[in-house]
């Protein structure tokens, strides 16, 4: 079980966002993709997704194109939850997350389907909001929900953009730890895009590190968060070091 993006490039006009991308996600793995902004981080979820159309490259789940799936079996190997949540979505939180079972249903949600649903709703601590209007929540309780409703999906693979974006520090760990949990008792895998590295760090298997639309390293947090990486990517002079099992990166000055 494997998702695999070869020689992956995207640009508009002559401007290059992407340019010849390598990576692959397996099963029970966490692959985060890190870089400044710009570097083409949520292009590159969107060019898996064919929510883009790549210029060249290839995207392959389980040894198929994603170009040669249908839209059903594309759903049921791909769950994104984007960066930019819905600012109006007049739909009870129950009802959002019953959304992702849609490439499962035939005529009408069956039991199994509700209970999926109450599943990913507990799985997230979101049971108690569960008939609440999902236009009246916070923006974290929205990145929740939306979550939940990937994990109701049961994808393969899922595709994250920034699930941490609106969250403080306890529920950023909430999330990740349920991600992290999600790929380890599913087997399934998940490609998270990341502006913090010492979430990335914590969370992850493999981090790919991209610098201007290519990728610039990958492999372990421990080597790709050196700080001779840090400096050439990000510009910014840094202390890395191993903490108790984990990465961790301090910032020490503008280089």
């Amino acid at each position: 079980m494997t998702l695999i993006v070869n020689n992956l490039g995207f640009g508009y006009g002559k401007a290059d966002i992407l340019n010849g991308v390598d990576l692959s996600v397996g099963g029970n793995e966490v692959v985060s993709v890190i870089g400044p902004n710009g570097a083409g981080k949520s292009t590159l979820l969107k060019c898996i997704l064919r929510l883009l159309n790549p210029g060249r490259g290839e995207v392959m789940v389980n040894g198929r194109k994603v170009d040669d799936l249908s839209r059903k079996e594309r759903a049921l190997s791909l769950a994104y939850v984007p960066q930019a949540l819905p600012s109006r979505f007049p739909m009870t939180v129950f009802d959002t997350v019953l959304l992702g079972r849609r490439p499962h249903l035939a005529w009408r949600p069956s039991g199994k389907d509700v209970e999926k649903v109450w599943a990913a709703l507990a799985r997230m601590d979101l049971d108690a909001l569960a008939m609440r209007d999902f236009d009246t929540l916070s923006g974290g309780q929205k990145q929740k929900v939306m979550l939940a409703r990937a994990f109701a999906q049961e994808a393969e693979y899922l595709l994250l953009d920034e699930p941490t974006s609106n969250l403080d520090l306890r529920h950023q760990m909430e999330v990740m730890n349920m991600v992290r949990e999600y790929t380890e008792t599913t087997g399934r895998g998940a490609l998270v895009t990341i502006h913090n590295l010492n979430t990335a760090a914590r969370f992850s298997d493999r981090i790919v590190m991209l610098q201007e639309g290519k990728v610039h390293d990958c492999g372990p947090p421990a080597d790709v968060l050196s700080s001779e990486n840090i400096q050439s990517v990000y510009g910014v002079v840094v202390e890395s070091a191993c903490v108790n099992g984990s990465q961790v990166v301090i910032p020490l000055r503008v280089a």
